[in-house]
């Protein structure tokens, strides 16, 4: 029996035990970052044939909301300097439809328009690792925000319109997850109920792998070393991860990290290093992860339980100079998932 253990930005995915070949696993790279699909269906697949229509799916997401393609429907939205209406693609209209809710749900701290605030800070494209001025946040601010954004219906279709022309929509906290639920649903479609799916660290996994459960791991949360914090079995179910640990940069005695507060224009600042949901759907659980981890740990406990969600927070309540110590915590429908973890 040999384990595969592939390490993602902020999950460890122990996926498939091949026995005698009969898990088909293929891979490769979409939307800046690495794909794997594993297949426990005996030797009945037609493996080319799912892995040119996955490799479709994946495609057409990225002709819909890569931020990367000049070509992109997202990338058409983004140059629109106006407010005429975009006529937005079904997929492209569901993501950004869910986008919003949640924007709308926390207040707009998660804000699928926080791009330019990200670039800012230096972790956009530029790298310019500076402290911005509260001026140049506040005039920044002025080109951001979920609710300059509006829906129209028009003839069966849905169009967007920028209120603010300069706004600019970056999917990315959603768009992971959502491309990994369409594998599902065709590899569903096509009656193959044992599959585990991870894109870009967002990974779902159906059924089991011809008896044995597919299982997978948070990662410690440290930035020194990559090793399993916590593993536990996956069926029927969605999970994503986001933290603060592995993309930030330091000035003085301060860190600041990747996560923005669209709200306060700020990183976050708090000891909340790692969150994880599960959920049915990979898109609900990759973008709530991240609006977690924006709101914070008392805002985020709150929200979890107000909204039903299976979640398991990192703390790290270690000294900003000392080796980082962890503490846990469980949202109610985390441990009904689970209730043998810690």
């Amino acid at each position: 029996m040999k384990v595969l253990i592939f390490c993602f930005p902020l999950l460890l995915a122990i996926g498939g035990c091949l026995r005698n070949d009969r898990v088909i696993e293929f891979n490769g790279m979409t939307m800046g970052a690495t794909y794997s699909v594993k297949l426990a269906h005996g030797s009945s697949v037609e493996t080319e044939f799912i892995k040119r229509q996955v490799s479709d799916i994946l495609r057409k997401v990225n002709l819909k909301m890569s931020t990367y393609m000049d070509e992109s429907d997202i990338s058409e939205l983004n140059q629109l300097a106006s407010q005429e209406p975009y006529r937005l693609d079904p997929w492209f209209y569901e993501v950004l439809n869910f986008s919003l809710l949640v924007a709308r749900l926390t207040n707009g701290s998660y804000d699928p328009t926080v791009g330019p605030l990200v670039n800012l800070w230096g972790f956009g494209p530029n790298e310019r690792r500076a402290l911005p001025t509260d001026d140049e946040i506040k005039r920044v601010k002025e080109n951001i925000g979920f609710d300059k954004l509006i829906f129209e219906r028009k003839d069966s279709e849905w169009y967007v319109k920028k209120l603010q022309p300069k706004l600019y929509v970056d999917l990315s906290s959603s768009a992971k997850g959502f491309a990994v639920d369409k594998i599902a649903e065709f590899l569903m479609d096509e009656d193959i109920k044992n599959f585990f799916i991870e894109v870009g660290g967002e990974i779902r996994a159906g059924g089991d792998k011809f008896g044995k459960n597919w299982v997978v791991a948070i990662e410690r949360p440290d930035p020194n070393q990559r090793a399993v914090y916590r593993s536990f079995p996956l069926k029927n179910m969605s999970i994503a991860t986001s933290g603060s640990y592995r993309n930030f940069f330091k000035s003085g005695s301060k860190t600041y990290s990747h996560t923005i507060d669209a709200a306060l224009g700020k990183p976050i600042e708090h000891k909340m290093v790692s969150v994880t949901v599960l959920n049915e759907s990979c898109m609900k659980a990759d973008a709530f992860a991240t609006a977690l981890m924006v709101l914070g740990p008392e805002k985020s406990k709150g929200f979890a339980e107000e909204n039903n969600l299976a979640v398991y927070y990192i703390y790290n309540t270690g000294t900003d100079d000392g080796e980082p110590q962890f503490s846990t915590h469980m949202s109610k429908a985390f441990k009904k998932i689970n209730p043998m973890i810690e």
